[in-house]
């Protein structure tokens, strides 16, 4: 049934998936139209030499768990030309915790695609129990989602080599379930559990991205696995406040280990546990109004080194604060 306090569908037990390939080799994906998936659309399990070409995508965006399109232990993919609609993230790279190996996930290049979501638009994780490297996100719009590009780092592989360019976004609060709460970028490494062993976020490259958002860009590590090497080049957010929903939280799920919903003053960049970041050409605007949340252009805590060229900061408060 419907949930209408929090906006989306109650799923049953038994969701299937849409397609699921396992272990194909030389696979092309083209010219299909799917909708209403009550689960992923398409998972690719260990899969090498993908082509997915020109699917349109019609799921529901009031349905969790509706994923577009997700590569998997997957190498040399492309994907290209896509139009999807889905209530959660609609082009994801995992490595999801499986009873047999099916390898790195490597080789993945995402191009020419239009998203709309309420959850992530271009993701990595959160499933990331191995290596997941060389990764590119290019000339891709989302028109709406609640974290624009976004990678979760949660288990104990290595994350490396991610590209993302050349990407206009939307992203703004939804309904209390929903993960994400707005963020425009939100790159984060914290453990699945205070068990987990952690693996690394490191050279992350993001350039000629604009976009409007209702909170941050986060570039969020934790004591024990800092995000190393990260580089923002002419990225320019329009930061503004338009939906209902409460705002003045960072959304860290899933995790045990720190609090999942921290209440936190917006800043337009917030960088936490991160070394050797670069911001060249960058600008965080706010509109008029701004709300009380909202407090620094860029906000360093924990440890961060970072070198900044070129910023453009407009904000009420304090342009810059460190800690």
């Amino acid at each position: 049934g419907y949930d209408v306090a929090h906006e989306w569908w109650l799923f049953q037990e038994w969701r299937p998936t849409m397609f699921k390939l396992v272990n194909c080799q030389n696979l092309t994906v083209r010219d299909l139209t799917f909708a209403d998936a009550p689960f992923w659309g398409l998972h690719m399990l260990g899969c090498e030499n993908v082509l997915v070409d020109h699917l349109t995508i019609q799921n529901r965006l009031d349905v969790p768990n509706d994923d577009g399109i997700d590569p998997d232990h997957c190498r040399n993919v492309e994907i290209r030309d896509c139009d999807i609609t889905c209530g959660d993230d609609a082009i994801v790279v995992k490595s999801t915790r499986q009873n047999e190996y099916y390898g790195d996930c490597a080789h993945i290049r995402v191009h020419d695609c239009k998203i709309t979501t309420q959850d992530a638009g271009l993701k990595i994780g959160t499933e990331t129990t191995g290596v997941i490297d060389d990764v590119l996100f290019e000339k891709c719009n989302i028109t709406s989602s609640s974290r624009g590009l976004c990678i979760q780092l949660r288990d104990e592989g290595d994350v490396g080599h991610v590209i993302f360019r050349d990407i206009k976004f939307v992203s703004r609060y939804h309904s209390e379930p929903w993960w994400g709460r707005g963020e425009a970028i939100s790159f984060t490494v914290h453990p699945r559990t205070p068990e987990t062993k952690i693996g690394k976020l490191h050279d992350v490259y993001v350039k000629n991205v604009s976009g409007r958002a209702e909170n941050s860009i986060r570039i969020s590590g934790c004591a024990a696995s800092p995000i190393m090497d990260v580089r923002l080049e002419n990225v320019a957010v329009d930061f503004s406040r338009w939906t209902k929903y409460p705002g003045g939280v960072y959304d860290n799920r899933p995790t045990k280990a720190i609090a999942p919903i921290e209440v936190h003053p917006f800043d337009g960049f917030n960088l936490r546990y991160a070394e050797h970041v670069i911001l060249d050409n960058c600008a965080a605007r706010w509109n008029t109004n701004t709300p009380a949340a909202y407090r620094s252009a860029v906000q360093t805590e924990n440890g961060v080194t970072v070198k900044i060229f070129n910023f453009h900061g407009e904000t009420e408060f304090h342009p810059i604060l460190v800690k």
